[in-house]
């Protein structure tokens, strides 16, 4: 919200590139009247407009490995893309997917813990009773029970788990 974030200059720099990479030549022709001079200041800028897009793609580079990693589990990967351009506005939000992405597998990894922590302690009281007991979902299905109900019905807990 009060961040500072970077100018959208990535359409500005790529046009700068292609204008530069079009015009010096065409200006040069007028001055230049050696065709071999021509020619070899068209090869230069155009070495260097593909140099300059390849560093100005760079960013790039950095936000499809960080995707990668992000993919392949490493939940702790950030992006430090500092271009002062939209790759740096899509690196802040990736740090940002990341963060959250990270928070919610860490609360998924504990609830998942505490239920088979109580999933376990009630595994354990259910078979200290005696008497069977059959526990059934909102819509009477067999969810759990005790070795005493496997007793009297003569069913598993597998094979009754489900049915009605």
């Amino acid at each position: 919200m009060g961040q500072n974030l970077p100018k959208k200059t990535l359409h500005l720099k790529l046009i700068i590139i292609t204008g530069t990479s079009i015009l010096l030549p065409l200006l040069a022709s007028i001055f230049l009247q050696n065709p071999i001079y021509i020619i070899a200041l068209g090869v230069l800028v155009f070495m260097f407009g593909i140099l300059a897009i390849f560093w100005v793609l760079k960013p790039l580079d950095n936000l499809i490995k960080g995707a990668e990693s992000l993919k392949d589990g490493n939940l702790n990967f950030r992006l430090d893309v500092r271009s002062g351009d939209e790759f740096e506005l899509l690196g802040q939000s990736f740090n940002s997917m990341a963060e959250k992405i990270k928070t919610s597998v860490t609360g998924l990894e504990q609830d998942k813990d505490t239920l088979s922590a109580e999933s376990s302690r009630l595994g354990m009281i259910l078979s200290a009773v005696l008497d069977g007991i059959i526990a059934v979902d909102f819509a009477k299905n067999v969810v759990l029970t005790n070795k005493a109900a496997e007793y009297i019905t003569g069913f598993t807990l597998s094979e009754m788990k489900g049915k009605p």
